[in-house]
């Protein structure tokens, strides 16, 4: 998960990084609040272009965008093709810092609910742990079995399973 997590400040950095780069390309480009407006629609139609299913449509907008913006003379076509390559990389970042979030949630209910399962029954029935932290891969599934469960619970001065239930009841709240 360090690693992961690593990767996830990795892309956050270079995603704020493009970010910056690509608001001071358009500061030196824009001259007034037409060109902004442009500008805007531009890379809100390069952004639409990466996420929407409807690719062609959106490729359409585009680059009528992009000929609006030629005719215009509001900027060149070298300046537009920097701002959406910007766009598209920042657009391209935070799809995977999105998927990153998506595998590192996943991780964790995995992990919650092997720690659930041996906690209400003594029982490790889910993946090994190690599978899940290292790959997130669920399909190696090992199983720890302790025999007595109340006697666990006693040794280990764990609360009973209605007080256990009672705590975790939806009118339960942390004082």
């Amino acid at each position: 998960m360090q690693k992961e997590d690593n990767n996830y400040q990795s892309l956050i950095k270079t995603k704020s990084q493009k970010e910056q780069k690509l608001e001071e390309l358009k500061n030196s480009i824009i001259n007034d609040t037409v060109d902004l407006s442009q500008i805007t629609e531009l890379l809100k139609n390069q952004e639409e272009v990466l996420i929407k299913e409807s690719k062609e449509e959106s490729s359409k907008r585009l680059e009528i965008t992009k000929r609006t913006i030629l005719r215009l003379k509001t900027i060149g076509e070298s300046e537009i093709n920097q701002l959406c390559q910007l766009q598209s990389e920042i657009t391209t970042l935070e799809l995977k810092l999105q998927e990153n979030h998506k595998q590192q949630t996943k991780q964790i209910k995995q992990i919650s609910q092997v720690i659930n399962n041996y906690y209400y029954s003594g029982t490790f029935n889910a993946p090994v742990l190690s599978d899940i932290i290292n790959t997130g891969d669920n399909t190696n599934f090992g199983t720890i079995g302790i025999q007595n469960n109340a006697s666990v619970r006693e040794q280990h001065n764990y609360p009973s399973e209605a007080k256990i239930q009672q705590n975790t009841s939806p009118n339960f709240r942390n004082s």
